[in-house]
């Protein structure tokens, strides 16, 4: 049992631990002679810790189990006060000693760290970490889940003027500081609700949630050409370059 790498704790009819293995002791932060004796709760953040006593006493009354016998992601607490994702599989077992119930413990925390890594890959633009075409496309389609109804929104798609000749005069690593820097503005005239994409090349979007007038529509335009306008110091060299913008207000009927 020592050498698995799933923890192994055994707690009784009241929730006392009795059996914490290497793995345990590994996950959780605890040694095993800090541990035993102590009730399981001591290993579940709030609300589960307070909530933990009510359960096991409502399965010895009822026999209905939430978790035992089914298993599934739930939360841990390690003995620093870190709270970590893991997996819980829990077997009842009736001994001449006892009844205990037996829980497997996965912790999750690199594998959910890095699905997330993976995620971002498939929907972020690795070189300015905005994100890319697909979310951008997904972000759009989402505000017409509903037929009919869309969620209120004006779409600015914005281009880069100068941007090739940046790639031809300086090289390609200098188009991409430009690019990086370019992200950021447009990032600095939104609001932190707002959502910026990178479409490809030196095409971004900008959805603004929100009925915006043509006027506050044509004065953010504005702010954003105004950002793009000032010189950018890349390692290579100083360059400058421009936008060109246009927007649209949410239709009923996109195309």
């Amino acid at each position: 049992i020592d050498t698995l790498l799933d923890a192994i704790i055994r707690i009784d009819a009241t929730g006392t631990i009795s059996m914490f293995n290497g793995a345990a002791e590994r996950i959780f932060g605890y040694s095993a002679n800090e541990i035993l004796g102590q009730n399981v709760s001591t290993l579940m953040p709030s609300p589960d810790r307070e909530q933990h006593d009510g359960y096991i006493g409502n399965y010895h009354a009822t026999g209905t189990a939430k978790i035992i016998g089914i298993g599934r992601r739930v939360f841990g607490r390690r003995k620093n006060g870190e709270v970590f994702p893991m997996h819980l599989g829990i077997t009842e077992a009736n001994t001449p000693d006892g009844r205990y119930f037996i829980g497997l413990v996965r912790d999750l925390t690199k594998e959910e760290e890095l699905l997330g890594q993976v995620q971002k890959l498939a929907t972020h633009d690795s070189l300015t970490g905005l994100p890319n075409r697909l979310k951008s496309w997904n972000h759009l389609a989402e505000r017409y889940v509903t037929p009919g109804q869309p969620v209120p929104f004006t779409l600015f798609y914005c281009d880069l003027d100068g941007f090739k000749a940046v790639n031809d005069s300086l090289g390609h690593a200098a188009g991409d500081a430009t690019l990086v820097e370019a992200a950021n503005r447009l990032r600095g005239e939104v609001f932190v609700r707002d959502f910026v994409g990178r479409l490809g090349g030196d095409e971004f979007l900008i959805i603004v949630d929100g009925r915006l007038t043509d006027a506050e529509a044509l004065a953010m335009g504005n702010r954003v050409v105004g950002a793009l306008k000032a010189a950018i110091v890349t390692p290579f060299g100083e360059v400058r370059i421009g936008v060109s913008i246009g927007y649209a207000h949410a239709s009923e009927n996109p195309a």
